[in-house]
């Protein structure tokens, strides 16, 4: 299992907010152990760099934070 820390710019409905970000490898949840609470990780066929859109994965803090 792999990441790494970036950041990109996430825009909002008038403005943009910096996210503080993590690109893992397709088993970096099962190597910790972690399932999704709801909805689900991804899979390795997701994982692809070719693909686009990437998926993500959001933390609960950043849920609640950003979506109530």
């Amino acid at each position: 299992m792999a990441f790494r820390t970036s950041s990109m710019s996430w825009r909002t409905s008038d403005d943009f907010e910096r996210v503080g970000l993590m690109v893992v490898s397709a088993n970096y949840f099962d190597g910790l152990g972690v399932r999704a609470q709801m909805g689900r990780a991804f899979t390795a066929s997701e994982a692809d760099p070719k693909l686009a859109p990437r998926q993500i994965v959001l933390t609960h803090p950043y849920w609640v934070g950003r979506f109530g």
